[in-house]
Order: C-alpha cells, then sequence, then structure tokens
C-alpha cells in the first residue's frame, strides 16, 4: 500500500512507502535505543549536502544547546527534527522525551519516517532504524505527540478524558510548535468540528507562521493523514510557510523548552 504526503513548506505530494510499527507511534514510556559513537560534529550530519548547508545554523545551535537534546533526519535526508533545551536553563526532562520529540517533529516535517543520527552530544555509532514516531489508530493519552511526558501524565491526560466525554462528531487540534497547545471543538458534522478547532486554535495562537494540526477526528489518530494535514496547513488565518527546516522543542507548559 502506498500513501500520499506532502513537504510542509511546500505542500507538494509524493509517493512514499507505508511503513508500520506495533505498537503504532512511540508511547511515553517507549525506549527508544540509541549507540553512541563518536563527538557531535554538524559537518557529520548525514543530510544532502543543500540541506546540510541550508541548516547550517540550525545545527550550530544543537551543537552548542544544553542536554538533554536529539536530532533526527528524515529518511531521504533531506530535513532534520530536534528537540533542545532553552539556553542557559536545566530541567529534568526525560532522555527518552528528547529521542521521541526529535522523531516526530522529523516525520511531521518532513511526512517521512525518520532515524536518531544524535543525543546530547554523540553521533550514532550505527546507522538507527527508521521510525515511525506519529501515532495512528486508537486516540489514547498515552500517545500525545510533541509533550514532555511529565506534562502528559497530568494535563494531557485531562485533556484527553474531555475530549472522548464528548459526543457527537468532534476534533482535536494542536499546534505543536507554539508550545503544543491543544484545542477540541465539536459540530452537527465532522468538518464542521474540524473548522472550529482551527478556528479556535488560529485566533488564539499569536506566534507569527503558526500551523494547527488535526490530531484525532472522533476518536482515531489523524496525524499521519496528509490530507488532514493540509486541511490544518491552508485553515483560516494560517498561512503556508516557506520554511525549510522545523525544530520542535518542547511541549505544553514546558518552560524551559524552546521552538523555533
Amino acid at each position: 500500500m502506498r500513501i500520499k504526503s506532502a513537504l510542509v513548506a511546500l505542500l507538494i505530494g509524493f509517493a512514499l512507502p507505508a511503513y508500520s510499527t506495533e505498537p503504532t507511534g512511540l508511547p511515553f514510556r517507549a525506549e527508544i535505543p540509541f549507540e553512541a559513537g563518536v563527538a557531535f560534529d554538524a559537518t557529520k550530519v548525514p543530510l544532502r549536502e543543500d540541506a546540510l548547508s541550508r541548516d547550517k545554523a540550525a545545527l550550530e545551535a544543537y551543537a552548542a544547546a544544553a542536554l538533554p537534546k536529539a536530532l533526527a533526519v528524515s529518511e531521504d535526508a533531506g530535513w532534520i527534527g530536534m528537540f533542545r533545551m532553552r539556553d542557559n536553563v536545566t530541567n529534568p526532562v526525560d532522555t527518552h522525551d528528547a529521542r521521541r520529540i526529535a522523531l516526530q517533529s522529523c516525520q511531521f516535517t518532513a511526512g517521512l519516517p525518520c532515524r536518531l543520527v544524535a543525543v546530547d552530544n554523540r553521533m550514532a555509532a550505527t546507522e538507527q532504524p527508521l521510525l515511525e514516531a506519529l501515532p495512528a489508530g486508537q486516540f489514547t493519552d498515552d500517545l500525545l505527540p510533541f509533550w514532555l511526558k511529565s506534562s502528559a501524565s497530568t494535563r494531557g491526560k485531562q485533556f484527553v478524558t474531555d475530549y472522548h466525554s464528548l459526543s457527537g462528531e468532534k476534533a482535536f487540534v494542536m499546534a505543536p510548535f507554539a508550545g503544543a497547545r491543544i484545542f477540541f471543538n465539536t459540530g452537527a458534522s465532522l468538518e464542521e468540528a474540524r473548522n472550529r478547532a482551527l478556528q479556535r486554535c488560529s485566533n488564539e495562537i499569536s506566534q507569527p507562521n503558526v500551523r494547527c494540526v488535526v490530531l484525532a477526528e472522533n476518536d482515531r489518530f489523524v496525524i499521519r493523514d496528509i490530507d488532514a494535514r493540509r486541511v490544518a496547513l491552508t485553515g483560516p488565518k494560517i498561512e503556508r510557510v516557506a520554511k525549510v527546516t522545523v525544530l520542535y522543542v518542547g511541549a505544553l507548559n514546558c518552560g524551559p523548552c524552546r521552538w523555533w
């Protein structure tokens, strides 16, 4: 089976092979294996030459960032996803959060499976496996993408519980690069519920170039569905962004985290 995806910035569709994991997505409890090798070197990140040149500043920022941090690269070597802490701030963040969110950010941006290439200040010792980091299937609180485990264990669970308690057609929207803020609404139809949630998100997020994403519809994750992502990217008041790289770092109520 083949699925359609798109580059987030340009919305260009292309065919990709289907990947699967068991279970789908990376739950908060998942320990993502990583064998550390040599010291991090931005020039050694396995990106295409054009991407390596384009993302030079981002990779230098990663090198200088405090721990924990993680860097992932897409299957086509054209996109990166990153988790890093705010400058000069420390916080007890689980290192597995860094790995998981870097992979999710990369997959979201590229529309492709990604692999870890660096964790903290070390490159991968060997080529890491490609992972589908974004969840699919039943919408559950232990699979919320882009959230820190510490946040998801309390507020995240409550958000999902409140959402599941709603009757009728409903949609769950997130602004992953604006603190992973959450919005959800019901409607007479699924389209109405989706548009209401997207409208709330676009109205309340003040950061420039914000992208609100349909995370779930009714009781199923749809974040891997490019049609749902395209709706989010072209929804009310949401601009298409010609941004070549996305650095996601953080989650709701994560004061020390940073996102660009």
